[in-house]
C-alpha cells in the first residue's frame, strides 16, 4: 500500500496480534527499505486509526460481521473509499463511498474471509 499511495502518502496498518505487528514491520523494512511512508500500529482494527484520518482509502482484510461504520465516519469526506468484506457467513465484498454524509455501497463479489474480531477471541479459536 505505502508504494501505491506514493511519497506524498502515507499508509497505516493495524494488527492486533503483537508476533505479526513485528513481523511486518521487519517484512517490510527488510523487503522495501526504500519506503518510508508506512506505519503498522497494535491495534483493534474494528475501531480504525481516528488519530489519523480522514482516509482517501481503506481496506479491511477480514470479514466484518455488519457495516463496520466506526471505519466509514474517518473516510474523506469528498470521495473516501472502505472496500471491505461484510457478513458473517455468507459474505460479500463492497466498496463503500462517501459523499460528504452519504454513503454509497457497491457489491462486487462474494467472499469467504477469516471474521474482524478481537485479538482475545481469535487466540481462543486457534
Amino acid at each position: 500500500m505505502a508504494h501505491i499511495v506514493g511519497s506524498n502518502g502515507h499508509a497505516y496498518g493495524i494488527e492486533h496480534v503483537p508476533d505479526l505487528v513485528k513481523k511486518s514491520r521487519s517484512n517490510i523494512a527488510t523487503d522495501r527499505p526504500d519506503l518510508k511512508n508506512w506505519t503498522i500500529v497494535e491495534g483493534d482494527g474494528r475501531d480504525g486509526l481516528i488519530d489519523h484520518a480522514p482516509y482517501d482509502a481503506i481496506h479491511v482484510g477480514a470479514a466484518a460481521s455488519e457495516v463496520p461504520f466506526k471505519l466509514l465516519q474517518q473516510l474523506h469526506p469528498n470521495g473516501g473509499r472502505l472496500i471491505t468484506p461484510v457478513g458473517k457467513l455468507d459474505q460479500n465484498l463492497y466498496v463503500f463511498v462517501r459523499d460528504q454524509e452519504k454513503i454509497k455501497q457497491h457489491r462486487i463479489t462474494g467472499v469467504r474471509y477469516v471474521p474482524l474480531t478481537d485479538l482475545q477471541l481469535q487466540l481462543t479459536k486457534e
